[in-house]
């Protein structure tokens, strides 16, 4: 009788221990929707006339958005490869700043015991900025380079698949090309300081776990 209520419980502990297994991190790939605000770092320039320098404080200030798709590298681990988009969004006097950022990266997200997900991830790709409102309009600045993004996510479990919490993002580049193109045609700047894309985002994103 000893024995059978062993084996009995030793096929049912297995048993639950596969299922345990089974159920962290199952889903193989993640859709993540983000948005908030947004605040682009680096030193401001002062041009001694106030109304200019109030345009080109609020400018740094703005919104994002970001979209993201990321695959399990090893199925039930932790470990996720991705592509990301991340939108720095200001519109001043009816006219549109952006910078844009798209690249390939690596994601940690565990699962944690409650059923929420952790993430931490890091990305390299290319940021295009553009810019109708830097002076007058009419104008349009527009610039590239590399740049690197990095990003702190908690996910509360809402539903089965369906995920949501705070995220905090950081984005890091600069130029020192930039393309003017105007009504008198185009032309090409190089600054001697580079001029910063870095950006801090703090938002709320949904995952969808598929």
């Amino acid at each position: 009788m000893k024995k059978i209520l062993f084996y009995l419980f030793l096929i049912s502990h297995i048993s639950f221990s596969q299922t345990s297994k089974d159920s962290i991190n199952s889903g193989k790939f993640f859709v993540d929707f983000s948005g908030g605000f947004s605040k682009r770092l680096g030193s401001l320039e002062k041009t001694g006339d106030y109304i200019l320098d109030q345009k080109i404080e609020s400018a740094s200030k703005g919104y994002f958005y970001e979209i993201g798709l990321s695959a399990q590298l090893i199925p039930n681990s932790s470990h996720y490869m991705g592509i990301k988009f991340n939108q720095f969004l200001k519109i001043l006097n009816g006219n549109k700043i952006s910078t844009s950022f798209i690249g390939v990266g690596y994601m940690y997200s565990p699962e944690l015991s409650d059923g929420s997900y952790f993430s931490v991830d890091a990305y390299l790709g290319y940021i295009i900025y553009k810019d109708n409102e830097f002076y007058l309009d009419d104008y349009v600045m527009k610039s590239n380079s590399l740049g690197v993004t990095t990003s702190v996510s908690y996910y509360i479990y809402i539903a089965k698949g369906v995920y949501f919490g705070p995220k905090l993002g950081l984005q890091l580049g600069s130029s020192k090309k930039f393309k003017v193109t105007s009504p008198m045609g185009n032309e090409t700047l190089n600054f001697d300081e580079a001029e910063s894309f870095s950006k801090i985002d703090f938002g709320l994103s949904f995952r969808f776990n598929l």
